[in-house]
């Protein structure tokens, strides 16, 4: 999949302290714009941090990306989607947890809710 951003600290603050981002420890995440039946796009709210994102998460060991991709989606939109195309991966180094996220993106749509028998 094709890298679209590699983003660190210094890539947003000038001031910002220099860190050794080859120590930082890799986590996967995938992520998805889900439309529904009438074009709407589904966000998700953080209200601890008051912010939103895109609805999606990490990838488990034992996953491949679209399963847990799909996996995630039920886990927080609480419907099945089918995945309609690759946009491409971001890299996001988190400096304070010493993380490296590689997010995978795709686009969905709903195709059922997490209830459905299909």
């Amino acid at each position: 999949m094709k890298l679209l951003a590699s983003l660190k600290a210094k890539d947003v603050d000038s001031n910002a302290p220099d860190f050794d981002y080859d120590s930082f420890k890799p986590r996967n995440a995938a992520r998805a714009i889900v439309f529904d039946e009438d074009g709407r796009v589904a966000l998700i709210h953080v209200s601890k941090h008051d912010y939103y994102m895109l609805p999606g998460g990490g990838i488990e060991n034992v996953e491949d990306v679209r399963n847990g991709l799909n996996r995630e989606i039920i886990e927080e939109l609480g419907c099945k989607i089918e995945i309609i195309s690759e946009i491409g991966r971001a890299e996001v180094y988190f400096d304070r947890w010493s993380k490296k996220q590689v997010d995978y993106c795709y686009t969905a749509r709903v195709i059922g809710s997490d209830n459905d028998k299909t």
